[in-house]
């Protein structure tokens, strides 16, 4: 189901480590400045890794296509009659899942805003990224 893909695909994604490495940068050795709103980070950590997985997927789907590979593109066309429209429903998930990145970022303190300001240039720069292409195009 799209569900499990989703919730398999967020942690094969792989982004959890890096988004993580990015909230000790920003603590400048200080990461108790951070434990009070450890449950917001989670959350924005955990929205950003599903969309970097539903860009890459909307990104990579011609090519995992022909190779043979699931995605939520692949997954979606096949409830939807077409992968225009399963791009068309992700690309508003993505906008969605962005939105409540920013109510939560908005929700932090001035510590936790530059860890959350950081990362939403990261997934902003992948979003954009993955509309054209996807890392393994030539």
């Amino acid at each position: 189901s799209l569900a499990d893909y989703i919730k398999n695909g967020i942690k094969s994604i792989g982004s959890d480590p890096t988004f993580y490495a990015l909230l000790m940068i920003t603590s400048r050795g200080r990461p108790s400045l951070f434990l009070k709103e450890f449950g917001i980070i989670k959350k924005i950590i955990n929205k950003a890794s599903l969309i970097l997985r539903l860009a890459n997927d909307i990104g990579s789907y011609e090519r995992e296509q022909k190779e043979g590979k699931i995605n939520s593109v692949g997954i979606l066309s096949k409830r939807l009659g077409s992968s225009q429209k399963a791009r068309a429903a992700l690309l508003n998930k993505i906008g969605a899942c962005r939105q409540e990145i920013k109510r939560l970022y908005q929700s932090t303190n001035g510590e936790s805003r530059y860890f959350s300001g950081a990362l939403c240039r990261i997934v902003d720069f992948n979003i954009k990224l993955y509309k054209v292409g996807d890392y393994y195009e030539k």
